[in-house]
């Protein structure tokens, strides 16, 4: 499957796409990086998180342990808030890896 591919840029600190058809990668990183089968809904795409991100919608930060880039929106950061529980350091995939040990 070819499609158009939506990533956060760290240097940026935005969302940026590529305009080159290439093939879809799975696993997919842990939602910073989305896959469209259209130039079109890429570049719509993008817009759109780059919208959420300057209104403090979503946060982006680099996970602890593996590096890679994650997202969590402010809802979520104030529900860690309110229980007492400090916002995520890790990714999914490694908080669940920690979980299962």
């Amino acid at each position: 499957m070819f499609g158009y591919k939506v990533f956060f840029n760290k240097e940026t600190n935005r969302f940026d796409y590529d305009t080159n058809v290439s093939e879809v990668q799975y696993p997919l990183p842990d939602g910073t990086s989305f896959w469209f089968d259209k130039l079109r809904s890429a570049i719509t795409s993008c817009d759109g998180y780059n919208i959420q991100l300057n209104s403090n919608m979503l946060e982006v930060k680099t996970c602890k342990d593996c590096g890679e880039l994650f997202m969590f929106t402010r809802s979520e950061k104030d529900w860690l808030a309110n229980n007492n529980l400090k916002p995520y350091a890790r990714c999914f995939s490694c908080r669940k890896k920690r979980r299962e040990k």
